[in-house]
């Protein structure tokens, strides 16, 4: 529930300043695991990929931001799994 009103807002909000459309996505399916691999250009690089797929998306993260209190709440919501 967290992760899909974070996912409608921050779609949103991408859709009205950045003017981002999506192309290819029939190609996901819609069932079943996937492996999403993109170059990472920019801190957004996850927000954009989520707020373009129509199914929650697990993302990893190094470990160390899982220490910092806030962040590490926000990024487990949001379906972030820690790598060493």
């Amino acid at each position: 529930m967290f992760y899909g009103f974070v996912k409608l807002i921050i779609g949103f909000c991408f859709k009205i300043y950045f003017r981002i459309e999506i192309y290819g996505s029939h190609h996901i399916p819609p069932t079943g695991g996937m492996i999403l691999a993109s170059n990472h250009v920019s801190y957004l690089d996850p927000l954009f990929m989520g707020c373009g797929i129509n199914r929650p998306i697990s993302f990893m993260a190094k470990q160390e931001l899982f220490d910092i209190p806030a962040i590490g709440w926000l990024i487990r919501k949001l379906y972030v799994f820690p790598v060493k």
